[in-house]
């Protein structure tokens, strides 16, 4: 091929036959000039290197980054501003208490009438009664130094009033008879009936005989948040027999869930929920589903003999269990969980209002006018109750988490009967102050979350208020307390999940950095005996937040200290039977009353104390009311500087709002 290379091809057109010598046009001359070799290396020497284009590069990253999270911001604010204004428009068409349209499905709304006061039982306290209702927070201009002590300080003539009552903060709204709830009940064709006409059943389930004792409960299609612990029905005329039910559309999780059975058909009789010892306890049960199960020979409520799944992801990542069981009796209750129902919390409370140490305060009455009530277990003298440190439990602000009430069902045990020596010491030392049952409407209506958000609507926005009077008696008992000089150091919220691996996690530390290394001691210490004691702790990094709408966040008001802790009777590693659960209460309890004594007890008592007193005068700018133009000019000068000296992470946003609005008007105070 080289030596024949390939012969040039004859030019053709009108050039071709042009002699060199002919002048071309001028537009045929125009030609771009070939680069020489001396700006090409210029060229190359211009080229960037590597460490500079890395630089480049990076650089490039972060104005992408910058420009992605900017874009992000942008979409947020206009999501919060978007739920803002749905949040203001559904706040308009928010019914009165005069409407006679329910604001939630299945709930009646009271009736407009007369207020009458609440009855209380001759051996119960009824502090809503005791002349206190309707104390006032600050008289404007007092120095608390000088003012004979905190409850000389908080209840003063002419100052402001702490909260807004519905009526009379000592009275119960008249409410309508509550009608009776449709039954939903199917039968098979031999006779077996399945029911959820059961106190707290959740009655959104499908419910179908698909054939001889076999029955299917369909759930609906839940949002993300799914809360199944309201699973609670009857099954009827099936002694001796077994009986199948297919609970369909529950999500993927639910493959661990093993359902408890009572062959006692009444959820309000105290002796269905007994934990009595066994003097041989099985060990631990592998069911085949996976979770290990302990032994209830001591209890009423067993777990199922079988469950499956079908191992199938249906849409939306749902499944079906099915649940045999042989039934002893012909009427039995099926649950998720032992159910902790109004019914039997009024009773529990009349099988221990005799107790010397126990004191049940009857605070009021809900919207649908069942008793309201704060259990109290120590400080019986004035002395105790403003010296001795004091705990604060409550469950159920979500109404279907039914673990929160028997957790703290059994701190109040332990220590109201003293079984062992650091009980009978506690109690002695500590009071304790606890509410099993927070919303005892939501729990026999089967309902999530009715009043948990509430709380922060107490002077803001009255007319929510109205609707859910719970969250007025709740906050003005609890004012009443400090305002008697009375001690509240620990708050605890106890919740629980739909399924995780653990029985017990810390959910919420407040993100106070005033007191980090007390909140994080007062958690590990806690967090270590619950493991040392048998139990599954998640010991993932604690969230630090604020819920400014929940009750444990009004007690902050009062400079306490606050966790969210979750309790779980169902791991999905090993259940709990209900004497297991009831112990996990008392584990936590008494840990954190020994952190109370402790080494870093009394900073703790003087730190909380401190707050205390600042946060007194922080209300002032918070709840005051500042229509007149003097009430501004009768502030001390210190009860501008605790608001101003206060991070923005450590209150509400309408405080500082407050505060910013009088260092406007009255620039003096800058």
């Amino acid at each position: 091929m080289a030596d024949n290379p390939r012969p040039r091809r004859p030019r053709t057109g009108p050039s071709s036959t042009t002699s060199s010598n002919t002048r071309r046009p001028e537009r045929l001359k125009r030609q771009v000039p070939r680069a020489t070799e001396e700006p090409a290396k210029d060229e190359k020497a211009k080229r960037p290197s590597r460490a500079q284009l890395a630089k480049l590069r990076a650089a490039r990253k972060t104005a992408q980054e910058k420009a992605k999270q900017q874009t992000n911001r942008r979409m947020l604010i206009a999501a919060s501003a978007v739920l803002t204004l749905l949040f203001i428009v559904g706040l308009s068409y928010w019914p009165s208490s005069s409407s006679n349209t329910p604001a939630y499905p299945g709930v009646p709304t009271p009736t407009a009438g007369p207020v009458q006061p609440a009855n209380s039982q001759p051996s119960i306290v009824d502090l809503s009664s005791s002349g206190q209702a309707g104390n006032h927070i600050l008289s404007p201009g007092t120095d608390i130094s000088q003012a004979g002590g905190f409850n000389s300080f908080l209840n003063q003539p002419g100052t402001t009033t702490l909260v807004s009552t519905v009526g009379s903060a000592n009275a119960a709204p008249e409410v309508a008879p509550v009608p009776d709830d449709p039954l939903l009940t199917v039968s098979d064709s031999t006779g077996v009936r399945l029911s959820l006409n059961v106190e707290g059943a959740a009655r959104f389930y499908d419910i179908k005989a698909v054939g001889p004792r076999h029955f299917r409960v369909t759930f609906p299609p839940e949002g993300p948040n799914e809360y199944f612990s309201w699973f609670i029905a009857r099954v009827e005329n099936a002694a001796g027999q077994q009986v199948q039910i297919d609970i369909k559309g529950v999500r993927r999780h639910w493959r661990s869930q093993t359902p408890v059975v009572c062959s006692d058909d009444d959820p309000s009789a105290l002796k269905n929920f007994e934990s009595r010892p066994v003097s041989n306890p099985r060990k631990p049960v592998e069911a085949a589903h996976g979770p290990l199960l302990p032994d209830t020979s001591g209890e009423q409520w067993h777990f199922v003999d079988e469950v499956t799944n079908d191992g199938k992801t249906h849409k939306r990542g749902r499944i079906t269990l099915h649940v045999k069981h042989t039934y002893k009796s012909d009427s039995s209750l099926i649950a998720i969980r032992p159910p902790y129902t109004p019914s039997y919390h009024e009773n529990y409370l009349a099988s221990i209002e005799s107790d010397p140490y126990v004191t049940v305060h009857r605070v009021g009455k809900s919207e649908l006018g069942r008793p309201l009530s704060v259990i109290q277990v120590g400080g019986l003298t004035e002395t105790a109750r403003k010296e001795n440190p004091c705990l604060f439990l409550y469950a159920r602000e979500h109404a279907d988490e039914q673990d929160g009430s028997w957790t703290v069902q059994g701190a109040i045990d332990w220590l109201r009967k003293g079984e062992t020596a650091e009980a009978r010491r506690l109690r002695d030392e500590i009071t304790l102050l606890a509410i099993p049952l927070l919303d005892p409407d939501g729990a026999a209506l089967g309902m999530h979350d009715r009043i948990m958000t509430t709380f922060s609507y107490i002077t803001t926005v009255p007319e929510v208020t109205q609707e859910r009077t719970e969250a007025v008696h709740y906050t003005q008992f609890l004012t009443n307390w400090v305002n008697a000089e009375n001690r509240l150091d620990i708050v605890h919220t106890y919740h629980n999940p739909g399924a995780a691996g653990w029985h017990f996690q810390c959910a919420m530390i407040e993100p106070d950095k005033e007191r980090a290394a007390m909140l994080n001691s007062l958690n590990n210490a806690v967090t270590r005996d619950v493991e040392s004691s048998g139990y599954r702790v998640d010991t993932r990094p604690v969230k630090k937040f604020y819920a400014h709408m929940r009750l444990c966040k009004w007690c902050r008001h009062y400079g306490s200290m606050n966790y969210g802790y979750e309790v779980n009777a169902r791991s999905t590693k090993r259940h709990l039977n209900l004497g297991e659960l009831r112990q996990l209460g008392t584990v936590i309890l008494s840990e954190s009353a020994r952190q109370l004594h402790g080494p870093r007890g009394n900073s703790l008592i003087t730190d909380i104390d401190a707050l205390r007193l600042q946060r007194a005068r922080r209300w002032l700018m918070h709840y005051g009311d500042f229509d007149a133009p003097d009430d501004y000019t009768r502030l001390k000068a210190e009860d501008v500087l605790s608001v101003k000296s206060l991070p923005e992470w450590t209150e509400d946003r309408e405080l500082l709002g407050r505060l910013n609005d009088a260092l406007n008007r009255y620039p003096q105070y800058r």
